[in-house]
C-alpha cells in the first residue's frame, strides 16, 4: 500500500489543540485514519476499500506464491517465502502496527484485509483480518487435510471485539469475486 486508507466505518476523530500538544506524534500519525466506532471507542482498523492507485507497483507476494484456498477452513495456502511475511519473525514494513493488505486480480483490488498483530491494542471493525502464518491453532485442520501446513497457511477472520475473532469465520465462498478468482486459477483446495 502507498498510504494508510481511512476506514469508511465510523466517524473521523477530531483532535483538539490540547490533544495535539499532549502527543503531537500520535496526532500526526492518526489524524487522517482514526475513527470512532459505534460503541464510542477509537480505532484506525475499520473496513476499507482500496483502489488500484493505492497499491504499490510490485506486489508483496506473487500469484505463484499463492498455492490455493480451502473454503472449508478459510485458509489461504502460501509457499514458505510468502508465509514468512506473515510470521512473527519477519514483519511487513509498515508505519502502523496492523498492516492493511489487498488481494488483487490482474492488479485490481478485490479483497481488503488487515494483518493484525496478536499484540495489538486496536480492535478491527467489520474488516477481514489474518494473524501470523505460523500459529498453532491451524493444527486441527491441517491433520484433516494433508495439502495444508500450519506453517504455510493464513486463516481469515472477520471483525474483532478483542479476541473473539476466532469465532467470526466468514463464508468467503459467498464472496463471488473471491471464490471465482480461485476457481479460475484452479487453486481451490477444498469447498
Amino acid at each position: 500500500m502507498n498510504k494508510r486508507i481511512a476506514s469508511y466505518e465510523g466517524e473521523p476523530v477530531k483532535f483538539t489543540d490540547e490533544m495535539t500538544k499532549m502527543d503531537p506524534q500520535f496526532t500526526e500519525r492518526y489524524e487522517d485514519v482514526l475513527r470512532t466506532t459505534e460503541d464510542g471507542n477509537w480505532t484506525p482498523n475499520g473496513a476499507f476499500k482500496a483502489i488500484q492507485s493505492d497499491l504499490q507497483q510490485t506486489p508483496l507476494i506473487s500469484d505463484d506464491e499463492i498455492k490455493g484456498f480451502d473454503f472449508t477452513t478459510n485458509q489461504l495456502l502460501l509457499n514458505k517465502n510468502a508465509c514468512s511475511y506473515f510470521g512473527m519473525s519477519k514483519k511487513i514494513k509498515d508505519y502502523y502496527q496492523d498492516s492493511q493488505l489487498v488481494l488483487t486480480i490482474v492488479k485490481k483490488p478485490f479483497l481488503s484485509f488487515y494483518k493484525q498483530s496478536t499484540m495489538t491494542r486496536w480492535k478491527v471493525g467489520n474488516a477481514f483480518l489474518v494473524l501470523e502464518c505460523d500459529l498453532i491453532f491451524a493444527g486441527e485442520d491441517v491433520m484433516e487435510n494433508p495439502k495444508l501446513s500450519d506453517k504455510n497457511t493464513l486463516r481469515f477472520f472477520k471483525g474483532s471485539n478483542g479476541t473473539d475473532w476466532f469465532d467470526k469465520k466468514p463464508n468467503l465462498k459467498q464472496d463471488t469475486a473471491f471464490y471465482n478468482a480461485f476457481k479460475r486459477a484452479g487453486k481451490i483446495i477444498a469447498e
